[in-house]
Order: C-alpha cells, then structure tokens, then sequence
C-alpha cells in the first residue's frame, strides 16, 4: 500500500466515523494496520471505534499497548472511560481483557509469566532490557572486572551503546513519521496562505445525530490544551451549534496540489498552538457543509475543488469560545469571531 492509498484509507475510515458507520471504520483501520502496525495514531482510532462498537475489552487492550509500547498518554481518558463502563458492568478490566481469549480448560497453555509481563506496570516495563543488550552489557562488565579493559573505556562503552540505541530510535521513529505525514503537508499545501471572508453566522439547535449528552464526535483529550470535540472525539466541554457563511479564497498555485475539499476543514481556537496533525485531535469537526452557488445553497458531495468557494459550514464549538481559525491538514488560516 503507498502512502496515497493510505492517505485516503484513512481519510475515508475518518469519515465513516463522523457518520456512525463503525464496522466500516474497523474494515479500513485492520487495512491500513497490515502496512502500518505500529502507527500510532491507528491505534488509537481502532481503540475508540471499539468502544462505540461496544467492543470495550477489545478497547481496552489497544489502550494499554498504547500506553506501555508508545508511552501515548494522551490515551489515558478514553481508557479510563472503557475501564468505567467495564466495572459497570460487573466485569474488572482484568477479566474483561480477557474475554475473547481460549475457553477456560484451554487456559493452561497460556504461559503464567505471559499474564504477568501483560499485567507489569508501565514503569516496570519501561527499562527491561534486551537479551541482546543484556549479554553485551555483561561481556563488558566481565572484561572491566577482569581488567581487559579499563573501567573508563568500559564506562565510555556502555553510555555511547545506549547513547547510540537511544539516537537511532528517536531517528527511525522520526524518518517513519515524516515520510507518513508528507502526503498530508503536500496535500494541505492547497490552502497554505489561503484567506477567508466571513459573511456572517447564525447559531442553531444541535444535530439529530449527536447524542443525548451535547456530545459530538469521540475525542483524543489533553491536559495541557484543554477538552473539546476533536476530529474523532467527543467533548466533555458544553456546545452550541453555528453555521458560519465564509468564502475561502486559496493562493494561487502551478504546482503540487492545487484543489481542496471543505469536507477536510477544521476549526480551532484562535489561539491554539497548532503544529501538525497531532494536534488535529484538539480541533473542532465539521458537522454539514453546503455550497453557495450563484445565491442558490446546493449540497457539498465531497468533491475536490480549485480557486475560491463560498460555503456555509455547520459546526459544534465550546460555548467558552468565541474566536476561531481554519485547519486545513498542516495549515492554519483565517480568523472567525462569533458573536452571541
């Protein structure tokens, strides 16, 4: 799969999700994780379309690799949700990890050490060292303490092979996650600079198809930045619904990617520090968008579009924000101020 394949499976999965269409989402998710098993960002799509599924076990399995293999805690939430309504449901998480596992008089062929290496705490995990660096590490020490070497080059040893696993690690991971994310700055290179005139707003009563709570799409929360209805997620933060008339007006381009789709636009605080597409978690989805055509309001079919267009875009935002930008993959542009 290249990563133009990829790069719409996942955007189709994304979708789908908006739609409520999760066994769907799981079909292009286990899709795109043959090719990439240890994105991150799969991962934690897949943890969460198992939970709307009802999958919670399952869920919760993908949260803690998610927390002990990538150290994501930006996880943690929705894994404390899925363990809450485990324990709802009479069933520890322990128990419930389990559930799709070998019927009970198959159990001995798990081994013990396997449970308990799946039960470590993520501290304990975290600093286990490899057989291989294991043996290296006492094949030096031996020869310091037999003095084929001297303890500072045995010292000097031992910190650069960490050194060098520790470099080559964050290298490999950061090649990986560039070449995944270079379709998405090359595609979202269509609205850089772009400018938005905001025609008006009016606000409007909440979508049918957002659940009984106010809450919209499922959510990636953080901490630091704060709660709201991210691209997959749902907020614990209050909503209002607005449509917001604006003309999104790209800078001319002869080159690379030249057509948009306002099925991709976000929204995003004013004054969120947004980077990439980690932070497209902290945003605000799309709920409906229609065209304006000529003065007539037409139906948005996800199509692909040049040059300026004039939309009228229905999205949910905290009721404690009033200042909005546009994101449009690796681009941020334009200002929208509400007023109530």
């Amino acid at each position: 799969m290249d990563s133009r394949e990829a790069q719409d499976r996942f955007r189709k999965a994304d979708k789908l999700f908006t739609y409520g269409r999760y066994e769907d989402v799981l079909v292009e998710l286990e899709a795109l994780e043959q090719h990439f098993p240890s994105n991150h960002r799969l991962l934690n799509a897949k943890a969460r379309t198992f939970e709307q599924l009802g999958r919670l076990s399952e869920s919760l399995a993908v949260c803690d690799r998610l927390l002990n293999e990538f150290r994501y805690e930006k996880i943690q939430p929705v894994r404390d949700r899925v363990a809450a309504a485990l324990t709802r449901q009479n069933a520890a998480p322990q128990q419930a990890f389990w559930a799709n596992e070998p019927a009970a008089e198959d159990a001995e062929e798990i081994p013990e050490a396997e449970d308990a290496s799946n039960d470590a705490p993520a501290a304990e995990r975290r600093f286990r060292i490899k057989p291989v660096r294991l043996a290296l590490l006492a094949a030096v020490l031996a020869a310091m303490y037999f003095g084929y070497i001297s303890y500072l080059t045995g010292g000097i040893l031992i910190a650069g092979w960490f050194i060098l696993v520790f470099l080559v690690k964050k290298l490999v991971g950061a090649l990986f996650m560039r070449l995944f994310t270079t379709p998405f700055r090359m595609k979202g290179k269509a609205l850089a600079g772009a400018t938005c005139t905001v025609h008006g707003h009016a606000w409007a009563e909440k979508p049918a198809d957002a659940d009984g709570n106010g809450e919209d799409e499922d959510e990636d929360e953080d901490e630091d930045e704060g709660e709201g209805e991210g691209c997959n997620g749902a907020p614990d933060r209050p909503l209002r619904y607005v449509w917001i008339d604006v003309t999104i007006t790209p800078q001319p381009r002869t080159s690379g990617f030249t057509h948009w789709e306002p099925g991709e636009l976000m929204l995003a605080p004013l004054s969120m520090r947004y980077k990439g597409l980690d932070d497209m978690d902290k945003c605000f989805g799309v709920r409906d968008i229609k065209l304006v055509v000529d003065g007539q309001i037409q139906e948005e079919e996800g199509m692909k579009y040049h040059g300026p267009l004039r939309l009228r875009i229905l999205a949910g935002v905290p009721e404690d924000e009033s200042a909005f930008k546009f994101v449009y993959y690796f681009e941020q542009f334009g200002e929208i101020h509400l007023t109530p």
